[in-house]
């Protein structure tokens, strides 16, 4: 006899079970409850437009408001620039709303002047600016046909100088023509070479008068107080510099006056004695035997 085991039935989707009662329940609660959040988003939707429109006719009234209109600028940390300089470079801003003033731009047309090395502008409500910079410093002079005119460490021109002013800084010579990248390029080694002798010579620095860098393979130095050309190295502008300040004395009292001495030569000093006057012809006797 077979042997018959009861098969379990499967299990019924219990959905198809439900009374249509109870669906129609469910979709009118679903219905409620679409209702309510749509309602809710739109309320919330129009108090955000009723913000921002608010907003923008304040912003509006702001901006266009005579109670703003820029009249003050405060200039703080310029002294080689003057305050016309400035505020032409601020020209167009005056008489405008001062919340509209564009600073990024401000600030551009500032740090376009040729002293300028940085700058800081921000509103001072209701109606000014302070602008606050940052100069340059001077490094060297070097000389125009009528001007003496400074540059800085990188080579920029920053203006002309008069009298005694700037007169503590060397002169470089053999820069060739202003505003070309060969004059700049000159003028950055040239300020980097005086950079490194005042940092290695701080105590002879000082002495310095002028180097003259038209020939690339050296550098000719002359200092304030008579003496001889120096020749340097390019490359290491030291060498054999500090040797030749402490033998200095000794060369002067065993060799005599130098005009050149060259320092190019790795622990060779180089001395070009200046070349004796040749003695003056004794002048005739008058007269004779009678």
């Amino acid at each position: 006899m077979s042997d018959h085991r009861a098969i379990p039935p499967a299990e019924q989707d219990l959905q198809y079970f439900r009374s249509p009662g109870n669906r129609r329940v469910r979709k009118r609660r679903w219905a409620r409850v679409g209702v309510k959040w749509t309602t809710i988003a739109l309320v919330h939707a129009g108090i955000v437009g009723l913000l921002l429109w608010s907003g923008s006719r304040f912003i509006g009234r702001l901006v266009t408001s005579p109670r703003f209109a820029l009249d003050r600028v405060v200039i703080t940390g310029a002294s080689r620039t003057t305050e016309p300089e400035i505020r032409r470079a601020l020209a167009g801003a005056y008489g405008g709303n001062v919340l509209r003033v564009d600073l990024e731009d401000v600030g551009r047309r500032i740090e376009a002047l040729p002293w300028i090395d940085r700058v800081s502008v921000r509103r001072v409500l209701p109606r000014g600016l302070e602008v606050a910079v940052t100069e340059r410093a001077p490094r060297a002079r070097f000389a125009l046909a009528d001007a003496m005119v400074v540059v800085d460490a990188t080579g920029r021109v920053l203006g002309t100088v008069s009298g005694d002013d700037a007169s503590d800084l060397p002169v470089i010579r053999g820069l060739g023509t202003p505003g070309t990248p060969e004059f700049e390029r000159a003028a950055r080694r040239a300020v980097a070479c005086l950079d490194r002798l005042r940092a290695t010579q701080p105590a002879w620095y000082p002495e310095l008068a002028e180097i003259d860098v038209s020939r690339p393979e050296a550098i000719a130095a002359l200092t304030t107080a008579p003496g001889p050309k120096i020749l340097l190295d390019p490359e290491a502008v030291e060498r054999n510099l500090e040797h030749f300040l402490a033998l200095s004395e000794d060369i002067r009292t065993q060799i005599g006056p130098a005009e050149i001495v060259d320092l190019r030569w790795r622990d060779r000093i180089a001395i070009v004695p200046v070349p004796e006057e040749p003695a003056e012809p004794e002048p005739a006797q008058e007269g004779g035997e009678s």
